[in-house]
Parts: structure tokens; sequence; C-alpha cells
């Protein structure tokens, strides 16, 4: 079932496929399919689009229901739910997108009204003054007169004494409404959980810094990904069998990956921990194994580190052999 979920649709994009949705829409569906023992051997993708859910006041429990048709919840029954943002009244999940409908929109209108600000021509390319007020009708016909004159016209433009014209400036920033709507991508970062950095969006005011890229993988790990990543464990975990005895975890070892010093630290540190307790941590093949390397012969077995007695060390070193050295000005 974790190799190839649905047929044609591996692992991979299983995933992918259902974090997409939760992140989105707050909810993730599967069709559960049973092997021949009862055991779950799949998990077909639903759109979530064609579930509904209604509270049925006579049993005090949500009724689920696909394309207009009743279904029970695994594991009573062949949906597989998996919520986010789960509220007393949305047990099904609450969409972060339509909850934060509002703040999200602020974005896209400034963006949209910046785009239409250039685009339409918003604003007028210049302004023109006189020392008295010529009326509607007049300030109508001075316009016309001006517009035919400088249509298509490049050359000197002489005005009356009495009139001024000055160029429309407007601040491209405010135009655009940029702090607005980088505000806006600040604000969708911290719905979804995503470190602004991670969407080349520099945060306003803000000096956090990390030390290398696992320790803001961590972070990120911990403050955003946590949100998607606990709920799809929680209810893949009732898939397998052993009730509460088993449970599903994401790996994420590759994805907080140090560098190679730090990592050679840490296996010091197992075999330090394993040779003082007794038990091992890693064993020589499991290190290589998480770098890569080819296991080696009886690299399974432990092996405490034993610390050299400095008595026999010493010992060791006067019982050496001397090696006599020519002197560079004799024959030999």
């Amino acid at each position: 079932m974790f190799d190839e979920p649905q047929v044609g649709v591996p692992w991979a994009s299983w995933v992918w496929a259902q974090a997409w949705t939760l992140a989105g829409q707050g909810k993730a569906y599967a069709w559960v399919e049973l092997g021949r023992g009862g055991e779950p051997v799949g998990l077909s993708l639903v759109d979530p689009s064609s579930v509904r859910w209604q509270f049925d006041r006579r049993s005090k429990s949500w009724l689920t229901f696909v394309d207009n048709e009743p279904v029970d919840r695994w594991p009573r029954g062949g949906l597989w739910h998996c919520p986010l943002y789960v509220t007393a009244a949305r047990p099904d999940g609450m969409s972060p997108v339509e909850f934060h409908a509002e703040s999200i929109g602020v974005g896209l209108a400034a963006q949209e009204f910046g785009a239409r600000f250039f685009g339409d021509g918003g604003h007028p390319t210049m302004v023109g003054s006189t020392d008295h007020d010529p009326g509607a009708e007049g300030a109508k016909a001075l316009k016309a007169r001006l517009l035919d004159i400088m249509r298509g016209n490049r050359e000197l433009l002489i005005l009356p004494k009495s009139m001024k014209l000055d160029r429309w400036q407007v601040n491209p920033d405010e135009s655009q409404f940029l702090e607005t709507m980088r505000y806006s991508g600040e604000d969708v970062a911290r719905i979804f959980g995503v470190p602004p950095s991670k969407i080349a969006l520099a945060v306003s005011g803000s000096s956090v810094t990390y030390q290398n890229v696992a320790d803001q993988n961590d972070a990120w790990r911990v403050g955003g990904l946590a949100r998607y990543v606990t709920p799809l464990e929680s209810a893949l975990s009732t898939l397998l069998p052993g009730g509460r005895d088993r449970v599903l975890r994401f790996n994420f070892d590759g994805f907080l990956r140090a560098n190679q010093a730090a990592r050679f630290v840490n296996y010091k540190t197992a075999t330090e921990i394993g040779s003082l307790s007794g038990t091992p941590l890693l064993t020589v093949n499991e290190m290589r194994r998480l770098e890569r390397l080819a296991p080696l012969a009886g690299g399974d077995e432990f092996k405490p580190a034993v610390k050299p007695d400095p008595v026999q060390v010493r010992s060791a070193q006067l019982s050496l052999p001397l090696i006599e050295v020519p002197d560079e000005n004799s024959a030999s």
C-alpha cells in the first residue's frame, strides 16, 4: 500500500497530491481497498469537492456523502479521511484559503489595481491650470484644443501666459502598492506556515538568521510542515494492523541532512554512547548506509570501543626499536 497506493500512482506522487489538497482545501480523502484478508492494500484518491458532511440530530453524529450517496468513514466504512484545522462546526477540516480569504484578497486587489493603474492609464498624464476659472464649457474647449495640438506633435508647444501645464507625478511604489503586496505575501506565508525566505520574500524588520540550511529546514519542519505531516501520520496510522501498537512516521533524515563534519560528530557521539551503555545506537554498517556506502563484512556486529590503557601505551612506546639517522656530513 505504501509502495503504490493507487494503480499507476506511486507513493511520492500520492503523498504530493494529498498534501496539496490538504493545504488548499483543508481535507483529503481516499477509498480504502481491502485485500483477501481484510487488510488495506490500496488508497484511491477522492476529490474533496465530491464529499459532503451533514450533522444528524437523531444520532448526534456527522454523516458523510460522496456524490450524494451515504458512505461510512474508515474504519467503519471505506472512506479514508484526513482533516486539517478541525473545529466543532467543521469536523471535516477547514480550508486555510477560505478562512483567510480576506487577507489574501487584499494583496490580490492591490496587485490588480497596480496593473490597471498603468495598463489602463488610470491617471492623467498632465494637469493644466489657469489664473482664472474658465468654467465647465471653457475647460472642455481648452482641453480639446490642447489634445488636438499635442496629438502626434513633437514640436515646440506655445501656451497662453495665463495657462500652465504640469506632469502628473506618482511614486511608483505607491502606484503599485508594493508595501501592501509585500505584507500580503508575508501574511500568506504565515497562513501556510512557510518561511518567507523559502519563497524569496524578505520579511520587513526581520533579523532571524540560521547557521546552516539544516537549521533552517528544521525550523520549517517544526513550525510549518508539522501542521500537514502530523494529520497525515495520524490518519495513515489507522490503516496499519496492530491498532495503537503501530504508528507511521515520515522520515526527515534526508530533509534535515547536516554537513559532513556535523554528521561524523554525531556518529562519534553515538559510538561513545553505545560503548558506555553496552547497547549500540548505530552500527558501522548503519553509519555507512546513511553515508550511502557499501556495507562491510562484520559491520553489523556491535564492538564497544575500548580506550587503551595509558600504562600499556607508554610501555609500547618505550619498547619500540630506535632508528639511527645518519649524519648528513658522514660518508655513510
